[in-house]
């Protein structure tokens, strides 16, 4: 849609020296006129979206966090995770039907591990990397760029031991193309 738009501006933009009185330059701009407001509309609602979505995610993985911290005071309570699985959940959904697959690949990954994992200090110490991974996948989608993940963070969450992820492996995680 986007590209229609400038096809259109580049078409309202040329100048065509055949037509001496501007008729053919005149239907150009009727034309562009009429097309334009649906690009437009377009623009704007794939915007919107973005910011909408953006919002919920945030929103999502600050909730997340905020129980990871909380399971880390109490590993006792098993409805914390099951609550940072529901919020996973969401997120992975939304993020999937807003177009950002890397960002729902990691929730879902998360969520399926943590149905797994024995609370314990090597996960509670982990889990923060994995939410900054989650944060930068969402800061790249926000600003315009095509995040992907790395396979190799995806491969420590499904991992079968303890180990959900480095900080080393976060830090080389996220890739933007």
């Amino acid at each position: 849609m986007v590209e229609q738009a400038r096809n259109w501006v580049s078409t309202v933009n040329q100048v065509d020296a055949d037509a001496a009185d501007g008729t053919q330059m005149l239907a150009r701009l009727r034309h562009a006129q009429t097309q334009a407001p649906d690009a437009v509309k377009a623009v704007v609602a794939a915007r919107e979206l973005i910011e909408v979505f953006s919002m919920e995610a945030l929103d999502l993985i600050d909730r997340t966090e905020s129980l990871s911290r909380e399971w880390a005071q109490d590993p006792a309570r098993h409805d914390l995770p099951e609550a940072m699985q529901r919020e996973l959940h969401a997120l992975g959904g939304a993020a999937a039907v807003s177009g950002v697959p890397s960002l729902a690949q990691v929730a879902r990954a998360l969520e399926r591990r943590l149905a797994q994992v024995t609370p314990g200090p090597m996960v509670f110490a982990q889990l923060p990397a994995v939410f900054e991974a989650l944060q930068q996948l969402l800061d790249a989608y926000r600003e315009g760029r095509a995040p992907a993940v790395a396979p190799d963070l995806l491969e420590r969450i499904d991992a079968r031991g303890e180990d959900l992820a480095d900080q080393d492996a976060v830090a080389h995680a996220v890739r933007v193309m």
